[in-house]
């Protein structure tokens, strides 16, 4: 058996077929799992190579360290002389397939620019000479299992993806070389000069991006020989044994050069490491999208804080390295890690104790977890030692004025459902840079910077966007139970007069166990039926789901009480909670609660919201319009183009000839038989049973009436 380190270049050039065995799995890579956090690792490995800055002779530009994807496993096969050289995959094929997949759409984007040379240089990594070949399949550098051939073939034959056979284009190997080329030739593109294709700085980018593909990723290939158990090693290889994490490599690392038995590094691994293996560092916790131990996820964050750079979970301990060797300082690194581990662990036990008040910072880190936001973890560990040790050296009333921006910003955002893709960047590159410009006016600064901003990923709702969404939004059902109990929350300690000095309770709420009640029950049919037409029992529908309706309780109701009527429930409430949000509906509502009790309810909850997350005096920005076509459009802009109305009867006929009608309500969903949808189509298979479009099967007020469809285009043409 030998080992040895390789790139794509080496390990491709050799005249040979690397073979997936029958055995083994057809190629099941997609996008979100493995060819994303790829291309984000060799996109990262392209800029640093670019960055004119990089550590280097003068400004000469050095490459940076190269991306290790894993190890694969080969075995030689005997061959003919005739025959082709050969050898089985016997681990990896994955990781192989995907290779050649890449470098295929890279001569496939380089062909399109007109970069002929540097296209040859990647497609000869993915074919064999053509002279040297006997049999078809010698024509290809890997030819994996029998299941896949067909497509493999015709993904890698064709020059274009419009030349794969439509009956193959759905298939991982067609969606991937799609996905490489559109995200390769978008950065390649991106030149920064207005908009234009300046092409030298495009020939420049792709060399860099050519040889980040084909010299800086990097495999250990294992070569058995005849005599080695190939079976034995797979096995070994694929146990169900827990894999290195990031940590256990930083570990090996840190401690590989070092004396394990000497009194010293005994010391060392006491004062700086052991914290790490306790059960609160090992606790796995979702981090994004993935689960990890919560160790982990911190060594992202805080190289983050300290690096200003986003930093892709499968690169941690890559960049860990590098930051570690730039500073020269292997032990000052660790001492540093260790103690913002310490800081960290006593806000984050602190933050989330459910009894007492909370300084601002504490507060900031149980909301933030409570909206699930992990990329304001960089600032989090930022704030607690900017220096990056030692006792904050920034002004208390600036770290205030900090965190209160933040906080807006974030939880403005999620209230009128701003997606969170993106943030992260503009987090770590865009707000912690600016405050570490000048820390002595960091809330100022970042509240300035939060204020201009224009784009959709970063821009801070004012106060007319958060009024109009809550307003409307049913957000018992749109947003998560913890991010409504939050809200009512903080509503809550405001009226205790928490945090503003005023105090009106002995404590503030206890945090994270009220549960959510609708003060009209959501079966308000039960016992609140007045007599209602469609039209207001569509709008009630969605009413009993929006802010002025919800208020918290200590302990819930039961089903009988909980949907019982006005007087019976207002005697379980008076009952069972002394909350001051609670208790304040009970007072002033003795005899009834209506449907307008509930939209002033709505209104006054939302300026407190507003008081409680402000903005900057003056500010207005709301979200950028979208963008209508015939692929977004929805009922909700329909009804806010005044094509619809709530109320208005869809009338569509079922397999049974009969007419089928579902109301309108006031958030453009269609209420049919107790259901609510969001989507025409959706409302159409539950009459139909089968896919049906929705936008022409839904008529206006009658059968001769106008399709959802025919609203739609007067929508697009207006």
């Amino acid at each position: 058996m030998i080992t040895e380190l390789a790139i794509p270049q080496d390990l491709f050039a050799l005249t040979m077929r690397l073979d997936a065995p029958l055995f083994q799995r057809p190629y099941v890579w997609n996008q979100e799992d493995q060819w994303a956090p790829l291309w984000e690792d060799i996109r990262t490995l392209a800029e640093a190579w670019l960055d004119p800055h990089a550590p280097g002779p003068g400004n000469a530009r050095r490459p940076a360290e190269p991306h290790f994807l894993g190890a694969v496993v080969l075995q030689d096969r005997q061959t003919s002389y005739q025959e082709m050289r050969a050898a089985t995959i016997i681990d990896g094929q994955q990781r192989l397939t995907t290779l050649q997949l890449l470098l295929h759409s890279l001569a496939g984007v380089l062909v399109t620019h007109g970069l002929d040379s540097l296209a040859a240089s990647a497609a000869r990594l993915t074919r064999n000479d053509d002279a040297t070949t006997a049999r078809p399949e010698d024509a290809f550098k890997v030819w994996p299992t029998n299941r896949d051939r067909e497509a493999y073939t015709a993904v890698m034959l064709a020059r274009a993806p419009d030349e794969v056979p439509e009956t193959l284009r759905k298939t991982p190997f067609a969606q991937a070389d799609a996905y490489f080329r559109s995200v390769m030739d978008e950065w390649l593109t991106r030149s920064g000069k207005a908009g234009r294709e300046d092409l030298d700085v495009v020939a420049d980018r792709a060399a860099v991006l050519l040889g980040v593909v084909t010299r800086g990723l990097r495999l250990v290939v294992i070569r058995l020989g005849d005599d080695d158990d190939a079976q034995a090693i797979f096995e070994t290889l694929n146990a169900r044994g827990t894999p290195l994490t990031a940590m256990d490599l930083v570990k090996n690392f840190l401690f590989q050069k070092v004396d394990p038995h000497a009194p010293a590094t005994q010391e060392m691994y006491g004062r700086y490491w052991k914290r790490f293996e306790t059960p609160f560092w090992e606790q796995e916790i979702s981090a994004g999208r993935v689960k990890q131990a919560r160790a982990v996820a911190f060594l992202g964050w805080w190289l983050a804080a300290r690096t200003r750079a986003v930093i892709p979970a499968r690169s941690a301990f890559s960049a860990f390295k590098r930051y570690t060797l730039a500073s020269g300082n292997e032990m000052g690194v660790l001492a540093d890690l260790s103690a913002a581990a310490e800081r960290y662990e006593v806000l984050e036990t602190a933050s989330h104790t459910r009894h007492g008040e909370l300084d601002p910072i504490a507060m900031f880190n149980y909301r933030v977890d409570v909206l699930g936001l992990d990329v304001l973890k960089p600032l989090v560990i930022w704030l607690q030692a900017p220096d990056g040790g030692g006792a904050p050296s920034v002004p208390g009333d600036q770290r205030r004025r900090l965190i209160a921006a933040v906080e807006s910003w974030v939880v403005r955002r999620a209230l009128v459902k701003e997606a969170s893709t993106g943030l992260n960047r503009f987090v770590v590159e865009q707000l912690l840079r600016e405050v570490s410009v000048d820390p002595s006016r960091m809330g100022e600064r970042v509240e300035a910077l939060l204020a201009s901003q224009t784009a959709s990923v970063s821009y801070w709702p004012d106060d007319e966007e958060v009024r109009a969404a809550l307003g409307t939004e049913r957000i018992y059902r749109t947003l998560a139970r913890a991010r409504v109990r939050m809200v009512l929350e903080a509503i809550e300690d405001r009226r205790r007069g928490y945090p503003d000095g005023h105090r009106r309770a002995e404590a503030p709420i206890v945090r994270g166990v009220c549960t959510i009640e609708h003060l009209m029950p959501q079966q308000w049919r039960l016992n609140w039926d007045d007599g209602a037409d469609e039209a207001t029992a569509a709008e009630r529908d969605h009413l009993v789901h929006t802010l002025g309706n919800l208020t918290l309780t200590t302990q819930g109701l039961n089903s009988s009480l909980s949907n019982g009527s006005w007087q019976a429930k207002r005697q379980a409430l008076d009952a069972s909670t002394g909350l001051l949000t609670t208790r304040d509906v009970l007072r002033e509502h003795p005899d009834a609660w209506t449907d307008d009790d509930i939209r002033e309810r709505t209104a006054a909850l939302t300026e407190e919201v507003l008081a409680i997350w402000p903005t900057p005096a003056g500010h207005v920005h709301r979200a950028p319009r979208r963008a209508l076509s015939v692929n977004n459009a929805t009922m909700k802009d329909l009804l806010d183009a005044g094509l619809l109305a709530v109320g208005d009867e869809l009338v569509g006929v079922g397999n049974d000839g009969r007419a089928v009608r579902g109301v309108m309500d006031a958030a453009g969903r269609m209420v049919l038989d107790g259901a609510t949808y969001a989507y025409p189509s959706a409302s159409a298979y539950r009459v139909r049973g089968t896919q049906t479009n929705g936008w022409t099967f839904w008529r206006l007020r009658s059968h001769d009436g106008p399709t959802l469809g025919d609203l739609r285009a007067r929508l697009l043409v207006s």
